[in-house]
């Protein structure tokens, strides 16, 4: 009798996970048919693939909470940036002459060590919102924020690049003054004020898409940018807050205050490099000047 009791118990189990297994292959089989064509399995690096599979991107049915802006693979010959803006999600982009602007924060490692993380945030977003503010209200584009710091671009107004040069000199000055308003609130509330760095340089960047078929980021890139990148850290050896190029002196000295800093080697560039303080404006008059010869 107890024979017949163990051999009945077994066979319960054994059937219990025959149906397990049964269901574990169903549920996997579900989960991979749209990674199956009727040939056999997809192979994404071919353009059949989509045709042969029930969903138009068939990593979307393993990831349902993936955007389909994000799925989208991209594809195509190169558009004009403006076209991205205008038509919504494009991944194609084009060369452009711009001026490139970049800020960063003085001391910020410091200051992140010193006071808590919730401090530190809210008053890092206080700080890029009103820098992005004073670059859109001079036509500039934010292209990302970096940590502690931010890169925009402006784009030539009139198809010169002096008008792209005005506008970034007159919003890195507007954003020191953005900076000790900001500071003057800080201080009110036990926060510690900030310094910042600028630098301005303009040539041709590339404008679009970077990044892997997970995600896709619109951006800036060029020799233009890394100088630019570079002008920003002179700041902190001569004790400026905003350092520019020559070209971008070339476009701007009938109306901005400059001031000769000497030639510097800048990595990555095969001479030296003439660079200049940017420290204010102009009379009207001289502005005006300027104005009528670009």
């Amino acid at each position: 009798m107890g024979v017949l009791t163990t051999g009945f118990l077994g066979l319960v189990a054994l059937l219990l996970a025959l149906a397990a297994v049964t269901a574990l292959g169903l549920t996997l089989a579900m989960r991979l048919r749209p990674l199956w064509g009727e040939r056999g399995p997809l192979n994404f690096g071919d353009s059949r693939a989509a045709s042969r599979s029930p969903s138009a991107n068939p990593w979307q049915s393993l990831y349902p909470y993936w955007s389909a802006a994000q799925a989208t693979l991209p594809s195509g010959p190169p558009l004009p940036v403006s076209a991205m803006a205008a038509g919504g999600a494009s991944y194609q982009g084009a060369m452009r002459e711009v001026t490139v602007l970049c800020c960063d924060i003085r001391g910020y490692t410091a200051m992140v060590s010193q006071y808590p993380p919730h401090w530190i945030v809210e008053q890092l977003n206080e700080f890029l919102s009103g820098m992005t503010g004073a670059i859109f209200q001079h036509q500039g584009r934010l292209d990302k924020y970096m940590g502690d710091g931010l890169l925009a671009y402006f784009e030539p107004a009139d198809g010169t690049v002096a008008s792209s040069a005005v506008n970034a000199a007159t919003a890195a000055l507007r954003m020191m003054d953005e900076l000790a308003r900001l500071n003057q609130q800080w201080r009110q509330r036990g926060l510690p004020a900030m310094e910042i760095g600028v630098g301005l340089h303009c040539g041709p960047v590339y404008i679009g898409s970077v990044g892997s078929h997970m995600r896709m980021d619109v951006t800036i890139l060029g020799d233009a940018v890394n100088v630019a990148s570079r002008l920003e850290a002179l700041n902190k050896r001569f004790g400026t807050r905003i350092v520019v190029s020559d070209p971008i002196r070339q476009w701007i000295q009938g109306a901005f205050r400059l001031r000769a800093l000497g030639k510097v080697a800048i990595r990555g560039k095969s001479q030296p490099e003439s660079v200049f303080a940017l420290t204010g404006v102009l009379d009207a008059s001289a502005r005006r000047d300027c104005a009528q010869a670009i």
